[in-house]
């Protein structure tokens, strides 16, 4: 496989000096724990196809004959808007 995907130009290591330096112990764990549940949210790969399935069927009612002129550029951000409209309140 070639890729142009170069592993040394990410460096993932967390200096811990840097967070004993700008938090005390419970602001630490307080700050871990919100990054850890931020990750799981984001990272996590769903076991069935059923929300990409409603993207779909939101993006399918999003295009009437009424919209039948809407760029494909709008339609993928009305969706957006309206998949993530309980994040954006």
């Amino acid at each position: 496989m070639n890729s142009s995907f170069n592993e040394s130009t990410i460096d993932l290591t967390l200096s811990t000096t840097d967070l004993e330096m700008s938090f005390s112990d419970d602001a630490k764990v307080k700050h871990l724990l919100r990054a850890f549940y931020a990750a799981l949210r984001v990272l996590c790969v769903p076991a069935t196809s059923t929300p990409a399935e409603r993207k779909f069927s939101k993006s399918g009612l999003l295009m009437t004959p009424h919209r039948s002129r809407l760029s494909t550029d709008t339609l993928s951000k009305l969706t957006f808007v309206k998949c993530n409209a309980a994040l954006i309140s």
